[in-house]
């Protein structure tokens, strides 16, 4: 179960470092503070086409107070 979580983060970073938002830009911050809140909240990331992520995490920021 473990090495799956391991897994999980290492896919999530990868989609997040292809959209090329830079380590000091919000979005990136952000996702990143999102990817800690819950597993599911990775796996959606995961599964979502890369064209929705933006639209997404303006999304989910709000809901939890991040954006």
């Amino acid at each position: 179960m473990e090495k799956h979580k391991e897994h999980d983060m290492t896919s999530c970073m990868e989609k997040l470092v292809k959209m090329e938002w830079g380590i000091s830009d919000p979005r990136y911050q952000t996702t990143v503070l999102l990817f800690g809140e819950s597993t599911d909240l990775r796996k959606v990331w995961l599964f979502l086409p890369t064209e929705a992520c933006e639209m997404w995490l303006k999304n989910v920021g709000s809901k939890y107070g991040l954006m």
